[in-house]
């Protein structure tokens, strides 16, 4: 199978804050890579507003290590129930284990960071009166020199270098924990129904990148007991318009929450 475009659907509180976590740290590092200092500012502000917790959303670290300890309970009912991959199973607990002790590993200069710097706190202030220019009309001229600087992203990226690993390695895990289900979205809609038994925190879903580039994107509704599946199709200049062709897709229900 080529490899897969994978969205994922959050069907839990503490996974929502995961992910959101996760796609900021994801934004940051790239914006860092590729040396775009207002996706990077993006990011900052991002991460700030899900590591305190602001504007609704849920503490975004305690979300991270929540996941983690629950990670490795289910590693443990694995290794019993499967005695033969055991020795596997325990590798990836001593690996989560590790993760959970470095995680606060220099966070906190990263999180001084966020909080008191100037220039990202100057994109935030922006970003929650909804008018960057009306309030900082003086700061695009200086943000790429001011961006420049060393110091400023070197201290928070080693900073949060124990977070990044930690979140890489539970989405990883999260990404390969059961087997994909080949479905199809009749009409381009699909029920799913899940095992009342289980506690579900994250649906996958996987299209191809013939489906994406043909402007195929999912959108989910309804509760964590039954979810309803639509197939959208988002072409250039034009609105999202639903799917009505049978869209075949793969998915992935991870009891993880």
């Amino acid at each position: 199978m080529s490899p897969l475009i994978r969205f994922s659907f959050p069907l839990s509180p503490r996974m929502q804050g995961f992910l959101q976590v996760r796609d900021a740290l994801a934004c940051l590092e790239q914006a860092n890579v590729e040396n775009q200092p207002y996706v990077w500012l993006q990011a900052c502000a991002d991460l700030c507003i899900s590591l305190f917790a602001e504007q609704g959303r849920r503490p975004g670290l305690a979300d991270v290590t929540g996941l983690l300890s629950s990670m490795q309970v289910h590693l443990d009912s694995l290794a019993k129930e499967h005695p033969r991959y055991c020795e596997q199973i325990m590798r990836s607990c001593a690996t989560l284990e590790r993760h959970e002790r470095n995680l606060r590993d220099g966070i906190e200069p990263a999180m001084a960071m966020l909080s008191s710097d100037a220039l990202i706190h100057a994109w935030l202030n922006g970003l929650k009166k909804h008018d960057w220019l009306g309030h900082q009309s003086h700061m695009p001229h200086a943000v790429a020199t001011l961006w420049s600087i060393k110091e400023r992203r070197q201290v928070l990226h080693d900073g949060l270098q124990g977070l990044h690993e930690a979140v890489k390695s539970l989405h990883d895990m999260l990404h390969d924990f059961v087997g994909w289900e080949h479905r199809v979205a009749v009409g381009g809609g699909d029920h799913v129904r899940l095992e009342r038994d289980k506690e579900f925190g994250l649906l996958i879903v996987g299209l191809t990148h013939e489906q994406v580039l043909a402007g195929l994107i999912p959108d989910i509704s309804g509760n964590r007991m039954a979810i309803r599946l639509r197939f959208q199709c988002w072409q250039p200049g034009k609105p999202a318009m639903a799917a009505e062709q049978d869209v075949p897709y793969q998915a992935m229900m991870v009891p993880v929450a």
